[in-house]
């Protein structure tokens, strides 16, 4: 059994002293310079694009549209679901962030307070990537349920909403968006911006957004009701 195998089968904490050890093992390296458990650390070394696996959350700020995939949203602060792309997958284990060139692995619950193994192993963050975009994958988006009349209350959040097309445009932005949707909803109306064109009844989940004025909605998925 490998480290990363001993890594998704057991808890986080107990795992700190193994991949130290793995590290300072299997690299010529020094393992100072590969991995370092350590109690101060902030979220911004990441960088701007930052990828998620989180089990459960405490008081934690990500960066806004980090993509995320947690076990169950109960257990998450409402500001990352607000300002995160958020999927949910009972699979998630434990709680890691993943940056371009370092990952932080949690020793338990993902707070401030917490200690963290920040790593930059290429081998060990390949596999942590690899493993986020198998759950990302095979998880269910997740939005908040809200009304098309309440969405100016909403902006910058993903939201779950359902309404009838009544017109579909190209669109003449950038990708990745290729049309333009009317939808109405107890005589309330919004621009979606989707990748196909749909009619009838759908299912919308998307960020809000006020363009010159109007609310739109960008996209993430679209569901066809009828």
């Amino acid at each position: 059994m490998d480290l990363f195998t001993f890594f998704l089968g057991f808890g986080i904490g107990v795992v700190i002293t193994f991949l130290v050890i793995y590290l300072s093992m299997r690299s010529r390296v020094p393992v100072e310079k590969s991995a370092e458990l350590v109690s101060m650390w902030n979220v911004r070394e990441l960088g701007l694009e930052v990828k998620g696996i989180i089990e459960s959350a405490g008081d934690i700020e990500l960066p806004s549209g980090s993509m995320i995939v947690v076990r169950d949203s109960s257990s998450i602060p409402q500001k990352i679901l607000d300002s995160c792309e958020v999927r949910t997958n009972p699979d998630v284990k434990g709680n890691v962030l993943l940056g371009r060139t370092r990952a932080f692995v949690f020793s338990g619950i993902m707070s401030k307070r917490s200690m963290v193994v920040v790593t930059e192993d290429d081998d060990l963050q390949l596999r942590l990537s690899n493993h986020f975009s198998n759950l990302w994958a095979s998880a269910q988006p997740y939005a908040e349920v809200v009304s098309i009349k309440d969405l100016r209350d909403n902006i910058g959040r993903y939201v779950k909403i359902t309404g009838h097309v009544t017109s579909a445009k190209p669109f003449k932005g950038n990708p990745p968006y290729s049309w333009v949707l009317r939808v109405i909803s107890m005589g309330v109306g919004v621009d979606i911006l989707t990748d196909k064109e749909y009619d009838g009844d759908v299912e919308v989940i998307g960020k809000v957004r006020e363009n010159r004025g109007t609310m739109a909605v960008d996209s993430l998925f679209v569901k066809k009701l009828s």
